[in-house]
Parts: C-alpha cells; structure tokens; sequence
C-alpha cells in the first residue's frame, strides 16, 4: 500500500524540479571579484557570436580587443556588473548590456562641408537626391528611428523627406559603406552609426531638438564555453568602457517599443504603403 503513493510524490518533485530550472528559482548571480588583468592571466581563446548587417562590422571590436590583451584572439558576470544600468541586465546576471549604440547624424566632409545638425536640416535643398537611408520596415530599430523624428515634427516632415528622393537600402550598416565610397554621390544618413571620433572622411553631429535611436546591446557567457576565463575577459572589456551622461536619446525608450509589437507591425505597414515593400539583397551578399 506504500510503493503507489510513492508514484505521485516523484511526479510531484519532478515537476518542481523542472519548474525551478525554466524559471530560475534560486539562481543567485555568481559575481567576478577578480580585476581584469587578473582574469587575463588566466584566459585563452574567446570566440564571440555577435550580429550585425555586414561581416565586417565588428572589426573594430577584435582590433580593440586584441590590442587590449596582447597574444588572445577575439574568434562574454562582470567586475562592474552592479554599476550597470538596472534595465540593461538580468537580476541574476544571465545576461547584462555590453555597450550602447546610438545612431547619429553621418555626412562625409569630401563631398559636404557642412553636415545636417538637426533632423530638419535634411529637408534643405543641398540634400535633395543626396540621402541614403534604410528601409523603415527593414528591423524594429529603423521604424523606431522614423517614428521618432514624426513624433516630434509630424507626418508632414516624412513626406517632405520623401520628396527628397533618399535612396533606400537594406541594412543599417550598408549607409555607412555607400557614404564612404568616394565614387559614391551621397552625401548624408541618420540610420546607422559610427563612432564619436569617427574614420576619416566621415564626420558626425548630435541633434539637440530631436532624439536619436539607442539601445544596450545584449551579451551573455555560454553554460558550455570552453574558454570561461576568456569570455570574461572578453565581457571585461566592454563594461569597463566609460559611462556618458547624454541628453539627446533615451537609452530605455526601445526596449518599450519592442514590447509593442501591435505598433510595430501598423508601423511597417505604413511605411509600405508610403514607400513600397523593401527591395534588394540581405546587406550580408549585397557587396555594397
């Protein structure tokens, strides 16, 4: 009469068990107290997986990396884990943002001397058939991006940025690729990003007026990696970056825009309808 009510209570403590893994109870975040050099000593290889629109993209993370930390190769909890912005990681560390992109207004100074400082400076005639620009409906970023700029100025600026005839393109780094081309005659683009003390000839400006898109981009330390002291170096290095009070984007804003995917899809909608359906190749085989 024992053994059967042993049957329920098993099925019972497996259930719990399999709740305790897919929700994470009891799962306290293991903090790094070792200092970077420290950790570097330590690691080896670091292979990281990081998204993008162009297989170059993030060549200047590995060249930063690897000139950081002679003799490893960039093939990712924290020391500063705490000082992270609460939004931007998870309570119990299995993921935290690495570093925070934000787009800005792109001109190069070979074919432009004086580049757009406010979104309504794109309207000027010097831009007319100069613009090269991404698809609205190509991710959720760039719908964010355009649905900014109307929230504060209206739809009767998009249109009269329509009427300026921008090229469109797929991918948000494929801009910057056609901007720097010498041959190339566009001038100017606010869908994509480089740094703040950008590669020659390629310049940039802050808008005062209007915001501009920004979001913590998302890094995690696989279970199964087989170089773990190397992923936290790797993690290390992003955290450890300096921290920017800046007034001109709200670095939490997407993330709320992602959460309304009812806006986004009648975002994507009515930018097809004002523009037509994207056209081209994946910005990966474009060779743009």
């Amino acid at each position: 009469m024992i053994i059967p009510a042993l049957f329920p209570v098993a099925l019972i403590v497996g259930r719990s068990a399999a709740c305790d893994a897919a929700l994470g109870f009891a799962a306290e975040p293991v903090v790094e107290n070792r200092m970077i050099d420290e950790i570097y000593q330590a690691a080896g290889i670091v292979t990281c997986w990081h998204g993008g629109d162009k297989e170059n993209q993030q060549d200047g993370l590995k060249e930063a990396f690897e000139t950081r930390f002679p003799g490893m190769t960039l093939n990712i909890t924290p020391f500063d884990f705490d000082k992270i912005h609460p939004t931007f990681r998870d309570t119990r560390a299995a993921w935290y943002g690495m570093m925070v992109f934000s787009w800005r207004f792109v001109w190069n100074t070979n074919k432009l001397a004086e580049g757009p400082k406010e979104f309504t400076d794109f309207l000027k005639p010097e831009f007319k058939d100069k613009l090269v620009l991404t698809y609205p409906d190509d991710d959720d970023a760039v719908p964010y991006a355009f649905g900014l700029v109307m929230q504060k100025y209206g739809l009767g600026r998009f249109e009269s940025l329509l009427a300026q005839g921008p090229r469109w393109v797929r991918g948000t780094a494929t801009p910057i690729a056609i901007l720097a081309n010498p041959k190339s005659i566009w001038t100017a683009i606010f869908t994509s990003s480089v740094d703040l003390v950008p590669f020659a000839p390629l310049n940039v400006a802050i808008p005062t007026e209007g915001n501009l898109v920004s979001w913590a981009q998302r890094g995690t330390i696989l279970k199964e990696a087989p170089h773990p002291e190397g992923t936290q170096v790797a993690a290390q290095l992003h955290v450890e970056q300096r921290i920017m009070d800046v007034s001109f984007t709200n670095p939490v804003g997407f993330d709320w825009f992602l959460a309304d995917r009812v806006r986004i899809e009648r975002l994507k909608l009515f930018f097809e309808n004002m523009i037509g359906m994207l056209q081209g190749w994946s910005p990966l085989i474009d060779d743009l």
